[in-house]
């Protein structure tokens, strides 16, 4: 009777702990905890597969990765930190994210303009990446509270003489611990995840300014290859020039269409042409 007393005292003391983000993310249905989980996995397969636009592509696997987060919220509140569903949503998670970046990067390659594209993927990754990490952060207030309720039990079953109750308090704690460390270590796991992708998302954007860097280099060149020649008493003339000058207009125009990797190439290749011309002089 006396444990009883205890753990209901304990049971209605400890607040309840909401992630925020919860409402905003879509219902979970299956879990990976479920035997019919499958099915979820063989829907989004054949989802994608109808899916045949990249930009459509990368948006698709955005959303998915909102729905596994929804998973692992589920999982957390249901079952706990030990679910093993958890490794496997988590799993699928990554994956989502690297095939949104994947088709972003496909575009980009392509000469596609992805600005809009990279603004709505970075806002989803932004809130999702928020939302997991406030996921693990309440589930750690919420083993956190229940590790000091636990405590609070164990000072009154050592006043009460409670032997049996002060050793099974005892272990809950030490496991309580545990599971303390294992959301930490998952919510680490998350954040890495993200932290990746969003490197990616990162290098797809430093591609515009390489280029302009590289357009920028190409022009300095010619300066320092004409002050050179001017030097030595030579005059350059359209033809000597006429490779520079036609690579860097087609770096230029592949610029204007955002088509940043194939102006960087070009006008990389315009700098190269002033070079031989400076090789020749000597």
């Amino acid at each position: 009777m006396k444990t009883h007393v205890i753990a209901l005292v304990s049971f209605l003391s400890i607040p309840l702990f909401l992630s925020a983000h919860s409402a905003n993310l879509p219902e979970p249905g299956l879990t990976p905890e479920s035997r019919l989980y499958f099915f979820e996995q063989i829907a989004e397969s054949i989802q994608e597969f109808f899916t045949f636009d990249a930009e459509a592509k990368a948006l698709l696997h955005a959303s998915l990765a909102k729905e596994r987060i929804a998973e692992i919220d589920n999982m957390l509140d249901e079952v706990g930190v030990e679910a093993k569903g958890l490794s496997i949503a988590e799993d699928r998670l990554e994956r989502h994210l690297a095939r949104a970046t994947e088709f972003v990067s496909r575009k980009a390659d392509k000469g596609e303009n992805v600005d809009d594209l990279l603004n709505a993927l970075n806002t989803d990754i932004d809130d999702s990446k928020e939302a997991l990490k406030e996921i693990f952060e309440a589930k750690k207030d919420e083993i956190e509270a229940r590790i000091e309720a636990a405590k609070k039990k164990v000072k009154e079953a050592k006043k009460m003489g409670d032997t049996d109750a002060f050793t099974a308090l005892t272990q809950e704690i030490t496991d309580l611990k545990i599971q303390k460390e294992m959301a930490e270590e998952e919510k680490d796991r998350g954040e890495e995840v993200f932290e990746k992708e969003e490197k990616k998302i990162e290098r797809t954007e430093e591609k515009k300014s390489e280029a302009e860097k590289a357009i920028a280099e190409a022009k300095k060149k010619r300066g320092e290859v004409e002050r050179e020649a001017s030097g030595r008493g030579i005059a350059l003339t359209a033809e000597n020039l006429k490779q520079y000058t036609q690579l860097l207009a087609q770096a230029e125009e592949l610029f204007s269409k955002e088509n940043y990797q194939g102006a960087e190439e070009l006008a990389k290749a315009a700098k190269k042409s002033l070079e031989k011309i400076k090789d020749a002089m000597e």
